[in-house]
């Protein structure tokens, strides 16, 4: 061979080398060229162009990750951590682009198995066998592709040929491996082993260092001792607050117009790299929320938002005022009974784990204190467990959460009220003077602080983040600092001075964060901004007056949930 590598093939006079170049050869003369679609020029060219993207933008990817994660360890060699993290980050890229490409066609060139798809099996096989599966799982359309493929007979016999050791007997371990679907495989006896020598909370400490929630729950799937520490609600905590834009992963935005008979609709938060997943979802679920009792509009006035956290709504039923919990992707509700209250003012949910809370302040008379009402998952009955003296109203109804505790602007603008779901207590807290009068959301910042607030707003058209913490003085007293502040957002500050000077300073919505990403309307206009790279990106123009919550998917999963602990937001 020219390179001296393989492959390489001979068939009488015939001698070839590149695997692609080999299979096209053997298709042609030995399948009757199906599987390269050769009788239609467009799928012909649309099997030779996956095919190259396999080759140079797929295998460049996978195939350093594969050697890192399966073949080093066999040889005798250590994993380079900093190579696998490197085209983790570059496969997942490509998937995206595959993702989109898959959502509208079961195969990679069209509606029928190709070369294009072969291609990518034995790679894709060993990644599978790899803790990064995720990439491949976490991506609806990739993972029916996937699972079409493999269901094949004959790529079943490949697959069947193709053992996770390579046929290799391997040398002593030198770290620790992590296997895949361990409920399948069995236990992996060294990770065992080294659980019972470092505990529970030191293998927390090396779990929460894990770059993402796939490489979580892959190291939690590999024996029971692994997957008992994860399986914590502190840690999950945790771990959700040192990857913000990764845990829980954000879809996109439901949004519902205002008018009676409108319906809600789940739109992408990045049309260009989210849009397959939102689709894929929106297909897979119901976001029109049909399977309400009733359905939607159910009778006079039909169902009304009240709260959006971790992939489950919180609802009112405006006739009856009966409550309920819905999951949109899994098509399923709990009905609650309606707050034992003439006057709810505000709601909020707690969803953290299999189990949520939905608090109910409420306020049955002008004068009369704030009360908080709260219903469990468990019980499903309500109970009045705080009560606060306070002159004024809550200023809007929906909650903002952080920290363990649900926020309230007052209608006097210049404090905040919170609830401890810890506690379960009320506090007011002083808002500086310079965010009284400007939009924000509150948010959680690296290691749980119980004694440090968050508040993310947008002043003219930068990013601000503010501190905030109790001042030694007793009462309200908080003291507050600037901590970050961005540049400013061009398009957003041209878009703001089109539209009035007064809009300069005050008519920037902030709507919320969620997954490291802030959403902003201005006007009729809503934006994303990415709080990692800084981009931002208008999503939708027709959102005067809308109702918009971030959605994100169930985090986290349902082999994580803690057992017998308590939940918190």
């Amino acid at each position: 061979m020219p390179f001296g590598k393989i492959p390489a093939f001979e068939d009488g006079h015939i001698v070839l080398f590149e695997s692609r170049a080999i299979s096209r050869y053997v298709l042609r003369k030995y399948g009757g060229g199906g599987l390269l679609l050769e009788g239609d020029i467009a799928e012909s060219a649309a099997v030779d162009a996956w095919v190259e993207a396999e080759a140079h933008q797929y295998h460049p990817a996978v195939a350093p990750i594969v050697r890192q994660c399966l073949i080093e360890p066999l040889i005798g060699g250590a994993r380079d951590q900093r190579v696998v993290d490197e085209n983790v980050g570059r496969l997942r890229a490509v998937l995206e682009v595959y993702e989109a490409r898959l959502s509208r066609s079961a195969y990679l060139a069209g509606d029928s198995l190709s070369l294009a798809d072969l291609a990518h099996v034995g790679f894709t096989r060993y990644l599978m066998a790899t803790e990064y599966a995720a990439l491949v799982e976490e991506r609806p359309s990739v993972r029916a592709w996937w699972e079409r493929l493999a269901a094949w007979p004959a790529v079943r016999k490949v697959i069947a040929l193709m053992p996770v050791d390579f046929g290799i007997k391997s040398p002593p371990r030198l770290h620790i491996p992590i296997p895949v679907q361990p409920h399948r495989l069995g236990m992996a006896p060294a990770a065992a082993d080294v659980a019972a020598v470092l505990g529970d909370d030191l293998l927390r400490e090396v779990f929460v260092r894990l770059p993402s929630p796939e490489d979580l729950l892959r190291a939690a799937s590999a024996c029971k001792p692994f997957l008992r520490a994860a399986r914590s609600d502190p840690f999950l905590r945790r771990f959700r607050r040192l990857h913000p834009s990764s845990c829980p992963r954000l879809l996109g935005c439901l949004i519902l117009q205002p008018g009676r008979f409108n319906t809600p609709r789940l739109f992408p938060s990045c049309p260009t790299s989210s849009s397959s997943s939102a689709a894929a979802a929106d297909r897979g679920g119901d976001f029109g929320f049909s399977f309400l009792p009733g359905g939607w509009q159910l009778g006079r006035g039909g169902w009304r938002f009240l709260d959006c956290r971790n992939g489950r709504l919180l609802l009112e039923n405006r006739a009856s005022r009966e409550l309920a919990v819905a999951d949109p992707i899994a098509r399923s509700c709990v009905a609650l009974p309606a707050p034992p209250t003439e006057r709810a003012v505000g709601y909020g949910l707690v969803a953290d784990s299999s189990e949520f809370r939905v608090v109910c302040v409420s306020r049955d008379a002008s004068s009369s204190p704030l009360r908080a009402l709260v219903l469990s998952s468990g019980e499903l009955s309500w109970a009045d467990v705080a009560g606060l003296p306070c002159h004024h109203g809550l200023a809007a109804p929906r909650a903002m959460q952080a920290n363990r505790s649900l926020y309230w602007k007052l209608e006097d603008g210049d404090r905040l009220v919170a609830f401890s779901t810890v506690t379960m207590g009320f506090s007011v807290l002083e808002l500086p003077p310079s965010l009284q009068q400007l939009s924000f959301d509150v948010i959680e910042k690296g290691e749980e602080d119980g004694n440090a607030l968050h508040l993310l707003t947008m002043r003219g058209s930068c990013i601000e983040v503010w501190a905030g913490a109790a001042n030694g003085a007793g009462g309200n007293g908080m003291t507050w600092g600037r901590v970050e502040k961005t540049v400013r957002f061009h398009e957003l500050q041209v878009r703001m001075m089109e539209t009035s000077v007064a809009s300069y300073q005050h008519e920037l919505d902030v709507v919320g964060v969620a997954a490291g990403v802030v959403f902003v309307r201005l006007s009729d206009h809503l934006f994303s901004i990415d709080l990692e790279t800084m981009k931002l990106t208008m999503l939708r123009e027709d959102c005067w007056l809308a109702l918009i919550y971030p959605y994100t998917i169930v985090w986290p999963p349902s082999v994580l949930h803690p057992v017998g602990q308590g939940q918190g937001a």
